[in-house]
């Protein structure tokens, strides 16, 4: 009679560990943070933005499809899978830290799809050599629960850092570690030409050409909609709005 397997308990919570960690990736580079900033304020609109995202993802998607056979084949037979583990986890990590030099510029689109794609393969990459961990972990019987587990703790270590993202980093004023905070979108300089005529206040004649980033720095000045003219006179406005 073959005797039980005795569980590491300190692989099984390193193994835990690893997925409470690195399941902040989907959800604050992937899924909500950076693909929001990428398809709002990189990308010269949301659509073509939500566009380009979605064709990275799905190269991505593929080049996993077709490397993880090949490297799990490899990890198989030299059983160093926590080599390969180490070394995409790595480059997952250094191709997500590229991503803080994207400015919110069409520009940076090329930059910012080529270095995202790169990060979302080292990372599935990444969950091949780690999933395939599990069997060393403990008895047949018990694998379900331990992935459960993993799983689990996976979603809410996810969870904790978006939400250490959201109120740390994006919706105070003051960021809690000392960075600047500024709204997503462009800055933008408006060259307005209108006319208000009569006893109306609304603006007749009224055009405006967008500047894009000619305004960086300046605030909004909402001082057209303010404006009251005096009945029975015309008023002519040339005048630049500066937006961030």
């Amino acid at each position: 009679m073959r005797e039980p397997q005795k569980i590491d308990q300190r692989a099984l919570v390193s193994w835990y560990l690893y997925d409470w960690a690195n399941s902040a990736f989907p959800t604050v580079i992937i899924t909500f943070v950076f693909a929001t900033y990428f398809t709002e304020s990189v990308a010269s609109g949301k659509v073509i933005g939500t566009a380009y995202w979605g064709y990275a993802m799905s190269l991505s998607a593929l080049a996993v499809a077709v490397a993880a056979p090949v490297f799990g084949v490899i990890a198989d037979y030299s059983g160093r899978i926590k080599h390969w583990l180490g070394f995409f986890t790595t480059f997952c990590i250094f191709s997500s830290c590229l991503l803080w030099f994207i400015e919110p510029n069409p520009q940076f689109v090329l930059l910012a799809l080529v270095t995202v794609g790169f990060a979302n393969f080292f990372f599935e990459m990444s969950m091949v050599f780690y999933n395939s961990m599990i069997t060393g972990l403990a008895e047949k019987e018990f694998l379900g629960r331990i992935s459960g587990w993993g799983w689990g703790l996976g979603y809410f270590g996810g969870l904790c850092c978006l939400a250490l993202t959201l109120f740390g980093l994006v919706e105070p004023e003051n960021s809690w570690f000392g960075f600047e905070i500024r709204n997503m979108s462009r800055d933008y300089e408006y060259d307005v030409h209108g006319t208000f005529t009569e006893d109306s206040n609304e603006m007749s004649n009224f055009s405006y050409a967008p500047i894009p980033n000619a305004g960086a720095g300046s605030t909004h000045t909402n001082w057209v909609s303010q404006f009251s003219p005096l009945p029975g006179k015309e008023y002519c406005i040339e005048a630049v709005l500066s937006e961030k």
